[in-house]
């Protein structure tokens, strides 16, 4: 700061906006004034680098000596409007351990900084990052003792150089909460974090660090003299090797995820005090306590946001508690939340501490809608009733009260039986045996009651009794119920502190295994039947991080409104209409002095003036409207009325005055309007008419005679801004996609085919939909958590919605061992195949194998199937596949105790007799390859499942005809079944 004229200061705390207290260029107290004249307030520096070489200057330090000055050097790092582009040496400072040097990013509002500097675990644009691209780039290169580089972002975008490296530490450094990504090309030595040292007993320390993209993650070398270095709870991905140490370096590990890296954790030096390590391959990280073959499920790794899922059960209360470890004692977490400290919780692995999932349902009443008059059992969080539980509009966030005055919460369906429960704050209800149930209804009645219009229920005394998700370190969900009417009160939702693991969710559930008993979202057509939102009014979603899912709206006035303060606030996978008049179907406000983003994908938008508008309001909000179908609008069908704020990629808009109005940003592509001139985009198509369904009823699904938006659309899987694999009715895209909403599919959904009568003796469930893919996890959705890990097999339009590509050798899914996976007195392999040959390079291709065969396995010989329980294999003779590949089958292996038979699209094709048990073992459980990757699949397949019982062959019949669909057209319109 200068004032009176030439007078320095510098600010070193904030008291409050008005009250900062200061000291000189040496650390002094400044001489006092009385209301002198400020001339300027501003940074220092313009980059990091030339903050550190600068700070010795005679203005300045006029020292390298920080131990001679007794000086303690403090580098905070300010985001104005771009990265910070210049790597960094520091070198030439003699330091010592309470003369240390500091490069961080200030969070304190109260103490530091009018606003938090930091990221929040996940790569922000709008906060300080250091990108650098030039040959050879070390983003920090750390060449002196003593300095602690904690809370940065950093980019390593070199494309040739040998050695690219994010940080590059010394002797005695620290390294912490910091998000490191690689986005160049070439180079040898590619880096994220680095220690290279030749002598002296000194320690290095690296904590809460996510690593991703380099081809080492954290690691380094030591000669001459035993160098210790501590390495916990860091995240890395997407490596050739996660964790090394080579030479004399002693590296003890703690808590640290490796996923999907060739090598995990590679070393022959790691200290024997390494433990509670996580890695995704067999036999590979260090410590008793340490899993392995373990895949972690994260928030939304495609999207690069590595938080814990809060559905992990891999990584989540598995550590070690670190809060009085000997060699490194801390309690946060990389986005400041505090660990658990109570002897009866223990910390996550990984940098990220997982949010704990609350879940409150809305519908329109809060009537008992409990089945009989059952009483429950509680054992560690798991409700048996005595009596199914069947009412269709049950499911997660419903309150259950009990033995009169106890109340939990649904957070997962198990069967109609068994719901997982919890308390209003997500912990474990205590046990109870055989307590009356008094009542099962829905915690609110009105989506506004539980978090909307200043009365934030949700946030109050009986529920969370707080708003501020972060520090407690919640995920507020709130899944909707129809129960025969509408939801018809207007919203204004803007009191909550949230960041990108601490979000509010509004949503349907989908799911009849693991959420409700009944689908509760439309399938990209009005319905009635499914929950809605009906108002003349504004829906409006004011706070940051808000997700709005599956939703139906019939809005008034601005429609589904999002104002210029909120970050990141996503509308997905709905339908918005207007019967009011509404100037917007939805409406995105952006005026910010740091970038903010807003995403609206997969949506139907149709009846308001304008159907997708960034306001007018001011710049800083970048509005990414991708794969919406927009029908209609006097005033617009996209409008970019700010100006150079939409991205629009994949969207249709149809019927509309001017289609896309006002000027977009670039990389806006593959859009559709029937005006000429009219959408952006060199690869866009205009003067074209799109073939719906049935647009006059407004079903805007792609027709089947449609050939302007099937297939000629941008595939975003890998899309640099957001990135999503589905269609708003949940059907997986793949290939060239769809342009619009809906994604063209002759076959039904996965959500369409639960039925009761198979869930029996479900051991193992794996649909590949998209929404049962988390980056390379698999989901078994049985409810078992026998979940795969994907390896080289690609997404792929199945059968049942989404099924996975086998194209290469070695591609395969791996489910680690368990014991539910064998061991059985009967058995049923099921699964859709589309074989292109009998297999890659041999004609042993498999489709599921467990125990490398010593359990089961189910195969081809030749145009054969055959199935092996054990020693035993029954094979079929007459090549019913013959002359069949490149086309969908269904084939199931059936071992009832007695006889194992085969079955090719619901007719048996083969039997011979087997007794005994199905053998047991502990190696993995594969799909579409063995264990050794020399039988792969080639081919696609879906809908895989495993039963510990004989299916009936009526049973089989269902499943088969599960996959049958008819498409035909009547007229113009085309009738999906």
């Amino acid at each position: 700061m200068t004032y009176n004229t030439t007078d320095i200061a510098y600010i070193a705390s904030k008291t409050s906006t008005s009250v900062w207290n200061l000291v000189t260029k040496t650390g002094a107290v400044p001489a006092d004034i009385t209301t002198s004249t400020v001339v300027s307030i501003k940074h220092e520096y313009t980059s990091l680098s030339a903050a550190v070489t600068g700070a010795v200057d005679v203005n300045h330090l006029n020292t390298t000596g920080l131990v001679t000055g007794n000086y303690q050097l403090n580098f905070p790092c300010y985001y104005d409007s771009a990265a910070d582009t210049t790597a960094v040496t520091v070198s030439g400072y003699t330091t010592a351990p309470a003369n240390y040097i500091r490069i961080y990013t200030p969070i304190s509002t109260t103490t530091e900084a009018n606003a938090s500097q930091r990221h929040q675990g996940k790569w922000d644009d709008g906060k300080y990052n250091l990108n650098v691209s030039s040959v050879g780039a070390y983003n920090v290169n750390i060449n002196n003792q003593f300095v602690h580089v904690d809370g940065l972002q950093i980019k390593n975008s070199s494309t040739s150089g040998y050695d690219q490296i994010g940080i590059d530490m010394d002797k005695n450094s620290y390294v912490s909460n910091n998000i490191l990504q690689y986005a160049g090309s070439g180079g040898t030595n590619i880096f994220g974090i680095q220690y290279n040292l030749t002598a002296g007993n000194f320690n290095l320390k690296v904590w809460n660090n996510i690593i991703y993209g380099f081809k080492k993650g954290i690691g380094g070398n030591a000669g001459g003299d035993v160098l210790r270095a501590v390495v916990y709870n860091n995240t890395v991905k997407d490596a050739i090797v996660g964790y090394y140490t080579n030479g004399y370096m002693d590296t003890i590990l703690k808590n640290n995820i490796a996923q999907n890296c060739i090598d995990g954790f590679t070393s022959s030096n790691f200290h024997p005090s390494s433990n509670y390590n996580i890695s995704d391959l067999v036999a590979d990280a260090p410590g008793a306590n340490s899993k392995n073959s373990t895949t972690v499920a994260f928030a939304d790794p495609a999207n690069k946001d590595f938080h814990l899922s809060t559905s992990d059960t891999a990584a989540k209360n598995s550590g070690a508690d670190l809060s009085a470890d000997i060699n490194l004692a801390f309690t946060n977490d990389i986005d400041g939340q505090t660990r658990p400290s109570s002897s009866s919780t223990i910390w996550d692995i990984g940098a990220d501490e997982a949010a704990t999932a609350i879940y409150y349902s809305v519908g329109q009443n809060t009537t008992d809608h409990k089945t009989g008059t059952p009483t429950v059992t509680i054992a560690s969080g798991i409700a048996t009733f005595s009596e199914a539980q069947t009412a269709t509009n049950m499911g997660v966030g419903d309150k259950v009260t009990y033995n009169t005055t106890s109340v939990a919460y649904i957070s997962e369906k198990i069967s109609t039986s068994q719901w997982k429960l919890i308390t209003a704050t997500g912990a474990t209800p205590t046990n109870v045996t055989g307590q009356t149930v008094n009542s099962i209804a829905h915690t609110f009645n009105l989506i506004n009651y539980a978090i909307g219009n200043g009365i934030n229920y949700a946030a109050g005394v009986n529920y969370l009794n707080t708003s501020n998700l972060v520090t407690g370190n919640y995920q507020l969900n709130l899944p909707c119920y129809n129960d025969g009417s509408v939801n018809n009160t207007n919203l204004i939702i803007s009191a909550y502190t949230t960041s990108p693991a601490n979000y509010i969710k509004i949503y349907t559930p989908v799911s009849t295994t693991t959420e409700s008993n009944t689908n509760q979202r439309h399938q990209g057509k009005w319905d009635d039947t499914k929950f809605r939102i009906d108002v003349n009014g504004s829906f409006q979603l004011n706070s940051s991080y808000l997700v709005a899912d599956g939703l139906q709206f019939n809005i008034g006035n601005d429609g589904v409104y999002v104002s210029s303060g909120p970050n990141a606030v996503k509308i997905s996978n709905s339908i918005i209409k207007s019967s009011y008049g509404a100037s917007y179907g939805i409406r995105i406000d952006g005026q910010s002095t740091t970038p903010k983003s807003a995403y609206v994908y997969n949506n139907i938008v149709y009846g308001g003036s304008a159907g997708i508008c960034r306001y007018y309001d001011g710049a800083g909000k970048t509005l990414y409207a991708y794969n919406n179908t927009v029908y209609g609008g006097t005033n617009a069908g996209i409008y970019d009325l700010a100006g150079s704020s939409i991205v629009a990629k994949n969207n249709i808009v149809q019927g509309s005055t001017d289609g896309y109005k006002g000027t977009f940003l670039a990389g806006s592509d593959y859009n559709i309007s029937d005006l000429a001139a009219d959408a952006p985009g060199a690869n866009s198509k205009n003067s074209t008419t799109v073939a719906f369904v049935d647009a006059a009823n407004k079903d805007f699904h792609l027709s089947v005679s449609d050939t302007v938006a099937r297939k000629t659309g941008l595939n975003l899987q890998a899309d640099s801004y957001l990135h999503f694999g589905e269609d708003i009715d949940g059907q997986g895209r793949a290939g060239d996609w769809d342009i619009g909403a809906d994604e063209f599919s002759e076959v039904v959904q996965q959500s369409q085919i639960s039925s009761p009568n198979l869930d029996a003796g479900l051991v193992g469930h794996w649909t590949f939909d998209g929404k049962d893919i988390s980056g390379t996890t698999a989901k078994d959705t049985s409810g078992n958590n026998n979940n795969g890990t994907i390896s080289g097999a690609t997404k792929a339009i199945g059968k049942l919605g989404q099924g996975t590509d086998f194209s290469v050798a070695t591609n395969v899914v791996t489910v680690p061992d368990k014991d539910n996976l064998d061991g059985m007195s009967q058995l049923t392999l099921s699964a859709w195949i589309n074989p292109r040959t009998s297999g890659i390079g041999t004609s042993f291709g498999r489709i599921i194998e467990k125990g490398n065969g010593s359990s089961y396995n189910f195969l081809f010989v030749g145009n054969n199937l055959e199935c092996d329980i054990g020693v035993t294999a029954v094979g079929s003779t007459t090549s019913p596949l013959s002359g069949k590949y490149n086309s969908w089958h269904h084939v199931d292996c059936v071992y009832d105790g007695a006889n194992v038979s085969i079955y090719l699209d619901g007719v048996s094709v083969a039997s011979a007799a087997k007794t005994g048990v199905v053998g047991s073992g502990s190696t993995a459980m594969t799909i579409g390859n063995n264990v050794a990757g020399d039988r792969t699949f080639n081919g696609k397949i879906d809908d895989v499942r495993i039963y510990n019982r004989a299916l009936s062959a009526n049973e089989i019949g269902q499943l088969y005809h599960f996959g049958q669909v008819e498409v035909r057209e009547t007229g113009t319109t085309t009738i999906r079944k």
